[in-house]
């Protein structure tokens, strides 16, 4: 037998080499990749553990503002399951006293029916769905930004820790309500998910569930058709995709585009035209020229950004005269186009260099562009949850700051946790003292969103001069589920007290219907109805189209005797809003008191038609066939009545 030839260094090196490139060396390559995937894994539960924990205090709340017109008032949505085909079919607001022929969102309103459907009128379901969204979202940051960024992975995290941690989300996580501002910027990065699919493998199955979920984004809310500006930004700076994959792009974008304005024009009623933008929802309405009328946006804008750096103190509302009119020559304005012009200026230098610092300040304008109300005013002029989807750009642009100007390591990737956080700690040190405060201030400010009465009572302090949070807090103190448990004198006291609120608001903005419409309200509770008679009188001077005016008007007519001349005031709310539950009921007792009782009943059919859950309707339709010697019929509504509501049995 003979020797085998002992092999030199170099010829040993030389077959290990070869043994690697046969497969030898698979395990440890796996085992590399492994950890890499495993490492993601693990920072992503940690961002999204830390966003939902952060919200946790809120899933005990209870509906607050909008909440109330989109579910807990919303005749359509309280239909549940059954009202998913009437949501697709109209306009957003629809199934509450609003002519609404602007927004359609049937996504997260269908998701609020269903919710209603599983546990009618409880905030919780609402909640909770609000905090898993956004943790699922805080989650996708990381996740999807790593991946366009090649393994990147300090840059992804802090962006994403940021924009967990930042109070200014307040608003849209503990507002249900809010829920299309959550699901607009998670099927955002849900699509550039299944993007990256199509660009690294040419899938076409990424393709198509990338514009799925764009088209998703677009039934959450209209804001999401600035996102189609966004999407060649993301290849541009991301990655070398041929134009090839720029048109593929284009055409499945554009597919869900024209699907859905074909979805929104048949659901709207476009040939409805509303009034104009008022100055109690908008105030750059109150400008006197259009010169002031930019500088005021420009000056907006710059309390965004300030925002955003130092989110203190946050106010659910700022409406006028909260926030000035200003002019072309005011500090405010000159000091925020300075900063807004110094970011173009470095987006430009950074799209020549594709860098992404650019895209990040790109992705802020883009996506805030619709709510600056430069391009077109809107129907509000100053919120917080209007910069949730543009905050990531900041957010990012704060990432890449801290890589670049604080992080000194390489950027190799690491193996595992301890590797990252040590390597990095610099960076992520600082990223983490600035998350904890952020994470302070969420956690504090969060109770204050608990109730309307909570919130009303704090943020009218911090806006006392604003016409809709003085407005808000005094309608909200006329209300009878304010003066549960209070005896005459103490309800008559909490009134009064809400007329001096609603004062405050008409002294503030004398043309603000809906003020004058409250106090109109609050005088009929008080029973003093030639004072209820003024001001709704005032309130319909300033808008006459206004149905639930003349309904009211109908009541004190009733309540006066002058039956025939509620019955004129009912029938004007009919016309004005023919899905008008209430005034249709209102008009149905009229009918019934002056005896006519075929009319009678025909109207209160048409208010239990128009809302399946009016309890008053289906009593009042027992108590008429009653009349009319049909038992029968008087049992079943009579029954239909007390099982809605339990109190009307006596």
């Amino acid at each position: 037998m003979s020797k085998r030839k002992k092999l030199t260094r170099k010829e040993k090196f030389a077959k290990s080499r070869a043994q690697s490139a046969a497969g030898g060396g698979s395990t440890k390559v796996k085992s590399r990749s492994s950890a890499k995937g495993n490492l993601n894994v693990i920072l992503a539960v940690i961002l999204g553990a830390f966003a939902f924990l952060l919200y946790a205090n809120t899933l005990g709340h209870d509906f607050v503002l909008d909440d109330f017109s989109v579910i807990k008032e919303n005749r359509i949505t309280k239909q549940g399951t059954d009202g998913i085909g009437e949501i697709f079919g109209s306009a957003y607001r629809s199934g509450y006293n609003i002519t609404d022929t602007k927004l359609y969102r049937p996504l997260p309103k269908s998701m609020f029916a269903i919710e209603w459907q599983l546990s009618p009128d409880d905030p919780f379901p609402g909640h909770l769905m609000n905090v898993l969204f956004f943790a699922l979202t805080v989650m996708l940051i990381f996740l999807v930004f790593s991946l366009y960024m090649n393994g990147n992975l300090l840059v992804p995290f802090i962006a994403a820790l940021l924009f967990a941690a930042h109070p200014i989300h307040t608003e849209v996580v503990a507002n249900i309500k809010s829920r299309d501002e959550i699901l607009v910027l998670f099927f955002f990065l849900a699509s550039l998910f299944f993007l990256h699919k199509f660009l690294e493998k040419n899938k076409m199955s990424g393709l198509i569930l990338a514009s799925v979920m764009f088209f998703l984004g677009l039934l959450s809310k209209e804001t999401s058709v600035t996102l189609l500006a966004v999407y060649p930004l993301v290849l541009y700076f991301f990655t070398k995709a041929d134009t090839g994959k720029y048109i593929k792009l284009g055409v499945g974008l554009a597919v869900s585009a024209g699907i859905y304005f074909i979805m929104r024009n048949k659901a709207l009623d476009i040939g409805v035209v509303e009034g104009g933008v008022s100055v109690a929802d908008n105030l750059l309405m109150a400008a006197k020229s259009s010169g002031d009328r930019f500088a005021t946006a420009v000056e907006i804008l710059g309390i965004y950004l300030l925002k955003l750096i130092y989110p203190h103190p946050l106010v659910f509302d700022r409406s006028y005269n909260d926030i000035p009119v200003v002019g072309m020559t005011d500090w405010r304005f000159l000091v925020s186009i300075a900063i807004h012009l110094a970011l173009a200026a470095i987006a430009i230098l950074s799209f020549k260099k594709r860098d992404v610092l650019g895209f990040a300040i790109l992705f802020y304008a883009i996506t805030i562009s619709v709510s600056a109300n430069i391009l077109l005013i809107i129907g509000t002029s100053y919120g917080e949850r209007l910069v949730y989807t543009s905050s990531f750009g900041f957010c990012l642009a704060i990432a890449l700051l801290l890589e670049r100007f604080v992080d000194k390591n390489d950027r190799t990737k690491s193996k595992n946790l301890n590797v990252f956080i040590n390597k990095h700690k610099a960076a992520l040190g600082l990223a983490v003292l600035v998350s904890v405060g952020f994470a302070f201030k969420t956690v504090s400010r969060n109770p204050v969103w608990e109730s309307n009465y909570s919130l009303y009572v704090n943020d009218i302090e911090l806006a006392p001069n604003s016409t809709r949070t003085n407005y808000y807090l005094g309608n909200l103190l006329i209300k009878p589920e304010m003066h549960e448990g209070l005896n005459e004198e103490e309800r008559k006291a909490k009134i009064l007290e809400g007329i001096d609120y609603l004062k405050r608001s008409v002294s503030i903005l004398s043309t603000f219907a809906d003020a004058h419409k409250a106090i109109g309200v609050a005088y009929y509770r008080l029973k003093d109805y030639p004072q209820s008679m003024e001001y709704y009188q005032k309130a319909l001077n300033i808008n006459p189209t206004d149905a639930v005016i003349h309904n009211n008007m109908g009541t004190v007519l009733f309540e006066t005797g002058s039956y025939a001349e509620a019955q004129k005031a009912y029938l004007q709310a009919v016309t004005l809003d023919p899905t008008y539950a209430e005034a249709y009921g209102n008009l149905g007792s009229s009918y019934g008191i002056l005896n006519d009782l075929p009319n009678a009943i025909k109207y209160l059919k048409l208010s239990v038609q128009y809302d399946p859950g009016f309890a008053m309707g289906y009593y009042f339709l027992g108590i008429t066939y009653q009349n009319m010697g049909d038992k029968a019929n008087a049992e079943f509504n009579l029954n239909k009545a007390y099982a809605l509501n339990p109190a009307l049995r006596k």
